[in-house]
């Protein structure tokens, strides 16, 4: 695969369906392979996960600096992590870590809509605990829906960024001057807390980098991986 901007900061690439082989390949030059935990169910061009009972592992490192990008559609109007490292033991304090996730959940209530809510979070500590700080596009996602996620954070700025690219839909937040609340490898599909964040998501292709990309190489992203879809009868 040629990669349609720098791979600089480019941890894994995984692009699904086939066979659990073939969708256990990463495509991130001289990257470790992502593990299949679990029992996955593999489709011609997809790959659906469920939490804890079926996962993929990356060996990518926590960062300062994040992008996390997920094609993928809901399968259950209940909350499920894409990309994430939720409950992995921190490496700021003693206890564990709320992490770095890019998740889908139903808003509660009165307010759910029968869409999903896009979030990305990316904790901070004041040194004993871990602390949610985070973005989100409120009812953006529809079930069974595939669409292209984005979930960033810019250590300079000290900016969270979240993108539907398939809705247009962003927000960024304000800086965040707490200090960041690293933990453990990424998954995808799961995060480290077994029972929670049980859902189930099919996804076409999910990407880590430790760098936190441009609009502009994001768009890019998004028009390459439109192609890629469209050629397979998805759309994005």
């Amino acid at each position: 695969m040629i990669f349609p901007i720098s791979d600089a900061g480019l941890e894994f690439v995984g692009v699904f369906g086939g066979d659990l082989t073939a969708s256990s390949r990463n495509f991130a030059a001289n990257k470790p392979a992502l593990a299949p935990v679990g029992s996955p169910t593999v489709n011609e061009d997809s790959i659906v996960l469920t939490g804890s009972s079926a996962f993929l592992q990356t060996e990518m490192a926590d960062s300062i600096d994040l992008t996390f990008i997920a094609i993928a559609r809901p399968l259950e109007m209940v909350g499920h992590v894409l990309i994430s490292n939720y409950r992995s033991v921190s490496l700021a304090h003693s206890g564990t870590t709320i992490g770095a996730s890019l998740y889908t959940v139903p808003e509660p209530g009165p307010d759910n809509d029968g869409l999903k809510t896009v979030v990305f979070e990316r904790a901070v500590t004041d040194g004993n605990a871990s602390i949610f700080a985070g973005v989100s596009l409120e009812n953006d996602q529809g079930l069974g829906v595939y669409q292209f996620l984005c979930g960033r954070f810019d250590s300079s700025a000290k900016a969270h960024r979240v993108n539907n690219l398939t809705t247009g839909h962003s927000f960024t937040s304000g800086p965040e001057p707490r200090a960041l609340d690293l933990g453990g490898t990424f998954r995808i599909g799961a995060g480290y807390a077994a029972g929670e964040w049980e859902g189930k998501s099919e996804f076409v292709s999910a990407i880590g980098m430790s760098r936190c990309i441009t609009d502009h190489e994001l768009t890019t992203l998004y028009q390459f991986w439109k192609g890629y879809c469209s050629r397979r009868g998805i759309v994005i």
